[in-house]
C-alpha cells in the first residue's frame, strides 16, 4: 500500500498543504483557508495511508486534533530543532510545507510532546492563572515603585491589604500619584474576581485525582503546584528516570565538554520553566515546614552553597520524590526512603 507524507504550514488565516508519495515525489501542493470542512477535503483522499506533520504554533493543535480525528497519525514537530536541520535561505510558506513533508518522509522530524485533551484543558487553567498572579504582582510593584518615588514606607508586606488601604487613605497624595494607587489596586480587585474564577475551575477539573492526593502530600505542593506538576508534565511515563523530569525542568547545570576539560555551568535554558518555578516555590515552603528539609537545606549552605543554589537542590529533590510517587504508586515517606538508600545515607 502506498504511503503519503502531508506536510503542512498552518497560520490563522490560511494552511499551505503538501503531500508526497512514497517515492518522495510531489503529488499535490495547495493552499487554502485554515477551516475544518478545508482542510478534510485536502487531506480525505489519503488519510487511509498517510501521516503527517505540522510545526507547532499556537494554531497547531486544533490542527493535529482534526488530523487524528480523521485517523492520521500526526507529528507535532520541534520548530526550534526544526529550523537547525533544515533553515532554507529562502523561505516561504510553500517551502515549509514542502520541508516538512519532505523530513516526514525522511523520518528525520524532531517532535513535540502533545498531552492529551483533558491534560491541555488543565494546562491551560494554570497558565492563565499563573499569567494573572504576574499581572496581579505587577500592579503591587507599581504601587511600590509609586510610594519609593515619594520616600513613603508601606506599613504592610502587601500593599494592596486592607490596613495597607487604609494606610493609603490617611496619606497626603498629589492628584497623579492618588491617581495611580487606585488605577492599580482596581486592576488588582479585577484580577481577584477572575483568579478566583479560575481557581475554581482547577479545583472542579475532575482528572487525576489519584495523581493529585499523592501529590498534595509531599512537602511545599498544595493544589496549585500539584496541578502546575501534573498538568506540564503530561504524561510521567514518557520519562523513564527522575533525572531525564530534571532536566525538563531545567533543575540541573548545562555541561560544557570538549577534549579532555569539561565543566558545569548554569541551569539549562532550555527547559520547562513553569515546572521550575513552581518546584522553587514549593521548595521554600518545604523549608519552612519541613525539618528534614530545612535541615539538609542548612548543611547545603554549611557546605558553602549559596542560598539559590541551596534552594534548587531541594526543589530537584521534590521533584525525584514526586516522580517515584506516581510512576511506583507509593507515599511521600517511602518515595523518601527509596531516594534516600539510593543517593546517601546522610540524605535525611
Amino acid at each position: 500500500m502506498k504511503q503519503f507524507s502531508i506536510g503542512l504550514d498552518c497560520h490563522q488565516a490560511t494552511l499551505n498543504g503538501a503531500i508526497l508519495d512514497q517515492n518522495g515525489s510531489i503529488v499535490v501542493e495547495q493552499r487554502f483557508a485554515n477551516k475544518a470542512p478545508e482542510l478534510e477535503e485536502f487531506v480525505r483522499p489519503y488519510a487511509h495511508c498517510a501521516k503527517a506533520v505540522i510545526e507547532a504554533s499556537s494554531t497547531s493543535l486544533p490542527i493535529y486534533d482534526q488530523l487524528t480525528e480523521l485517523g492520521i497519525p500526526t507529528i507535532v514537530a520541534n520548530p526550534l530543532r526544526l529550523h537547525a536541520i533544515s533553515d532554507a535561505p529562502v523561505k516561504n510558506d510553500r517551502n515549509d510545507a514542502l520541508m516538512l513533508a519532505k523530513l516526514l518522509h525522511a523520518n528525520i522530524v524532531p517532535t513535540s510532546y502533545v498531552p492529551p485533551k483533558h491534560i491541555r484543558e488543565l494546562r491551560d487553567l494554570v497558565r492563565a492563572y499563573t499569567r494573572l498572579i504576574d499581572q496581579r504582582t505587577q500592579a503591587k510593584n507599581r504601587i511600590r515603585s509609586v510610594l519609593m518615588q515619594h520616600r513613603l514606607k508601606w506599613p504592610s508586606k502587601d500593599v494592596a491589604s486592607k490596613y495597607a488601604r487604609i494606610w493609603l487613605a490617611e496619606q497626603q497624595l498629589d492628584i497623579g500619584m492618588r491617581g495611580v494607587i487606585n488605577a492599580n489596586l482596581g486592576v488588582i480587585d479585577l484580577l481577584k474576581t477572575e483568579l478566583q474564577q479560575i481557581s475554581q475551575a482547577m479545583l472542579d477539573w475532575k482528572h487525576c485525582q489519584k495523581e493529585l492526593e499523592l501529590l498534595q502530600t509531599i512537602s511545599g505542593f498544595g493544589p496549585l503546584v500539584s496541578r502546575v506538576f501534573i498538568s506540564e508534565v503530561g504524561e510521567i511515563t514518557r520519562f523513564p528516570t527522575a533525572k531525564k523530569l530534571a532536566c525538563y525542568a531545567g533543575l540541573v547545570p548545562g555541561l560544557h565538554a570538549s577534549g579532555d576539560k569539561s565543566r558545569t555551568g548554569r541551569l539549562i535554558k532550555q527547559s520547562n520553566a513553569a515546572i521550575r518555578r513552581a518546584l522553587v516555590l514549593a521548595a521554600w515552603a518545604a523549608i519552612r515546614h519541613d525539618k528534614p528539609l530545612r535541615a539538609r537545606y542548612e548543611r547545603l549552605k554549611a557546605r558553602g552553597k549559596p542560598a539559590q543554589k541551596a534552594i534548587i537542590a531541594i526543589a530537584r529533590h521534590l521533584l525525584c520524590v514526586a516522580h517515584t510517587m506516581i510512576t511506583k504508586q507509593t507515599t511521600y515517606w517511602l518515595a523518601r526512603e527509596k531516594l534516600r538508600a539510593r543517593d546517601s545515607p546522610a540524605l535525611p
